[in-house]
């Protein structure tokens, strides 16, 4: 039979270091004991070293799975925000559309009225929907300096004023952005300095 050490309490949970394997009195005479207790150490000492390498394991495992974590969130945050790039890059004509429409103002005032805010409303919708979902119109002033991050200039305009070079004559067309990254620039002419002949 096997005993505790007696200096435990009985409410505190006992470390594998605290248990003492002792034969009773009725075995120490038996041999086959001793050699029975020496093999229970044994496998006490195997189990010990199985339990570190099991713990150990398991600890690389979990710091893998969080450096995977980590590498794996931006890409699929980027893979979300292509996606969702790529379905705006398609809804960019519908928008375009629309600013050319309502961008005739003699036509466009001559369209009955109940109809023109009903194309007016679900163009601020489309408008509203994209805006909630990260995008921004990029749409400079006339008199801006060109930005080439966010503006691209698709014709350009002679000037004999040095001051104007790189100025934003007139907007062609809306440029959009999905979290601070352009999609489309925004189109533009702009002034060239040219000297005078």
């Amino acid at each position: 039979m096997f005993t505790k050490k007696q200096n435990l309490s009985k409410n505190e949970p006992a470390n594998e270091e605290d248990v003492v394997i002792e034969p009773t009195e009725e075995e120490v005479g038996d041999g086959d004991m001793r050699q029975k207790i020496k093999d229970l150490k044994e496998k006490l000492e195997i189990c010990r070293k199985e339990r570190a390498e099991y713990l150990a394991g398991w600890q690389r495992a979990k710091a893998d799975y969080i450096n995977l974590e980590k590498e794996f969130n931006p890409r699929y945050a980027d893979a979300l925000s292509f996606g969702a790039e790529k379905l705006f890059s398609d809804i960019i004509p519908v928008l375009d559309s629309f600013e050319l429409a309502m961008g005739n103002r003699e036509a466009w005032e001559s369209v009955p009225e109940n109809w023109r805010k009903g194309v007016e409303y679900i163009s601020n919708q489309l408008k509203n929907a994209l805006t909630d979902n990260g995008f921004a119109e990029i749409c400079p002033k006339v008199g801006d300096r060109v930005d080439f991050e966010h503006h691209l200039v698709v014709e350009a305009v002679g000037t004999e004023e040095k001051d104007k070079d790189g100025v934003i004559e007139k907007i062609l067309q809306k440029g959009y952005a999905h979290k601070n990254r352009v999609v489309r620039p925004a189109r533009v002419r702009a002034f060239v300095y040219k000297r005078a002949s």
